[in-house]
């Protein structure tokens, strides 16, 4: 898809908001809205859910489970859209999502929840990878980092009136109708996206069939080699057997803080080396080596996903530690997404003055400096505004860094690779997020027992030491990749 005629490339006036783009942009906004309204409404509505069907022992796995099998979803995604395209790769996905939520609507008990929040977390997974690909194949570099920017905003306003929403829905009807307005947003989001999501993969194929030309010209001799690579050929069965490891490596890291002390520190240490073997086939090689250009962008994604650490485990500081109630904790929380969209908001401004690496060192800058705010708010028991505070400064850290560090990578690679870039993102982001999330319910499970004044300080601090791998990647002098 390209820029209508009346507006040239480059031009001040082009928009994502404008001519061509608009249809395109405004899908991919309802399905980002829909994914994230599915989870914070969810996240509001799940005591009532559990004590209407019962199981509360599961109510953890009603998180877990969406995320870990998520994972699956992204690599399959990313397989079907560099085989066959966005349009069929979104329209299995929003499939698989839907009828997660309709599962939902019908589900008898919390087994069958569970199992119908597995099918949600394989249809977002899904759905999240195929957005990325049509950002890189919908629209120039100039305008990749305004749409990262603009999924901010997208982000920011179910987390602001979702939980409302899901508690009015609750109280007029039952807590069955979130899921069935999630399913109206999206099948709205995919009616937008059909007819655009076919003209990319038309342009798509007519790409790949000058690219093929060109191979085959350069093959013959009849043109001087050139730099254009074909993509990857990667084995589906491989990448889904490591994706199914992965996730069966996620659930289990997740789980093992359940266990005595003893048992549970051996079983996580052999599930982070389950997590890191099986991930390798799912990202660029090199990843983990933070190699420069793909391999170290999304490595990088992986180590900035762990602060989400921090909004997952201040609520809890803020109700054990300061003995606040929901509505105060929630406004700690929702600083932060404030703050991220207006950090979202600078880069998509500005952020083109600014190379890669400086857009990063930034960001961990005020992400760096937000961690140490709330680490010292745990340390001496500062007042509980200091710490929400200190998670504002780091949510506009990462809200600067993420338009970049997502587009960038999608810029880089072909068009013919989108699918799998996007997934390894996704991918790397999960286990980022994961991995983080897992060592901080460690640190406070062994904290309980042995530092129980400590625990959140201890918490903090290791979360805080991902921004050194960060900065070490993007220290300056480092190139742009």
């Amino acid at each position: 898809m390209t820029a209508t005629a009346s507006t040239p490339l480059n031009s001040p006036r082009e928009s994502i908001f404008r001519g061509a783009y608009l249809p395109t942009t405004f899908g991919l906004l309802s399905a980002i809205l829909t994914c994230a309204f599915e989870q914070t409404a969810v996240t509001a509505v799940m005591p009532q859910i559990t004590a209407e069907l019962g199981g509360t022992s599961a109510y953890s796995l009603t998180f877990v489970i969406p995320l870990a099998f998520g994972i699956v979803g992204m690599v399959a995604a990313g397989l079907i859209t560099d085989t066959r395209g966005v349009r069929t790769s979104m329209l299995l996905g929003a499939f698989i999502f839907g009828l997660g939520l309709v599962m939902a609507v019908v589900i008898p008990s919390m087994g069958w929840f569970v199992v119908a929040r597995a099918i949600q977390g394989l249809g977002i997974g899904a759905v999240m990878v195929v957005v990325y690909a049509v950002i890189a194949q919908a629209y120039p570099s100039h305008l990749k980092p305004k749409v990262f920017a603009a999924f901010a905003a997208a982000w920011v306003v179910p987390s602001l009136v979702g939980p409302g929403i899901a508690g009015i829905l609750t109280e007029a009807f039952s807590w069955h109708s979130v899921f069935l307005l999630a399913l109206g947003v999206l099948i709205g989001a995919v009616t937008l996206l059909v007819k655009s999501l076919a003209n990319v993969d038309a342009n798509t194929k007519a790409d790949q069939a000058a690219l093929q030309e060109r191979i085959e010209l350069e093959q013959a001799g009849a043109v001087a080699t050139s730099e254009i690579r074909p993509a990857r050929v990667r084995s589906t069965g491989k990448s889904l057997t490591a994706a199914a490891l992965l996730t069966a490596a996620v659930v289990c890291l997740n789980l093992v803080s359940q266990l005595p002390v003893g048992w549970s520190l051996i079983l996580f240490v052999a599930a982070i080396a389950a997590v890191l073997y099986c991930v390798r086939p799912l990202v660029p090689a090199n990843t983990l080596r933070g190699q420069a250009g793909l391999p170290r962008l999304i490595l990088s994604r992986g180590l900035l996903d762990m602060f989400f650490a921090v909004e997952i485990y201040l609520p809890l500081m803020l109700a054990q530690a300061y003995h606040l109630g929901p509505t105060l904790t929630g406004m700690g929380l929702t600083a932060g997404g404030l703050t991220w969209f207006f950090g979202s908001s600078a880069q998509s401004r500005m952020g083109s003055r600014f190379s890669t690496p400086a857009v990063i060192r930034i960001g961990i800058a005020l992400m760096a400096t937000g961690g140490l705010i709330v680490l010292a708010a745990a340390g001496i028991e500062l007042n509980w505004i200091v710490a929400a505070a200190g998670w504002g400064l780091s949510a506009a850290g990462m809200g600067f860094v993420y338009p970049r560090l997502a587009a960038k990578p999608m810029e880089l690679c072909s068009k013919e690779e989108t699918g799998f870039i996007g997934s390894a993102l996704q991918v790397a982001g999960t286990t980022g997020m994961t991995l983080m999330i897992s060592t901080a319910g460690m640190i406070q499970v062994i904290g309980a027992q042995y530092f129980p004044n400590y625990k959140f300080t201890a918490l903090f601090a290791t979360i805080l030491l991902a921004a050194i791998p960060i900065a070490l990647l993007w220290k300056p002098g480092t190139k742009e990749p």
